[in-house]
């Protein structure tokens, strides 16, 4: 990818790049996981995983479903009243 982008890889950015991969790994990601990360965005440098949003965003889809059936059930209570 570097050498597309026309920015070869010095062997200092080399050991800087091992480097934090070695600082993430500690931190309990995988190496190869933040390889491929940065690999699909097209990114220049090294990142811990963005796994955290995907699930933050699930959260509020459940509550909402919960609050659309809660709503749904009011009414629906309110209708059986009438007839």
């Amino acid at each position: 990818m570097r050498a597309r982008i026309k920015k070869q890889l010095s062997a200092h950015a080399m050991q800087l790049a091992v480097d934090k991969l070695e600082t993430l790994m500690a931190q309990g990601h995988d190496p190869a996981a933040v390889l491929n990360q940065s690999t699909f965005n097209n990114w220049q440098g090294l990142f811990a995983l963005k796994d955290a949003p995907a699930k933050a965003q699930e959260e509020p889809v459940d509550v909402k479903a919960a609050e659309l059936a809660e709503k749904r059930r009011k009414v629906l209570a309110k209708y059986d009243e009438r007839t």
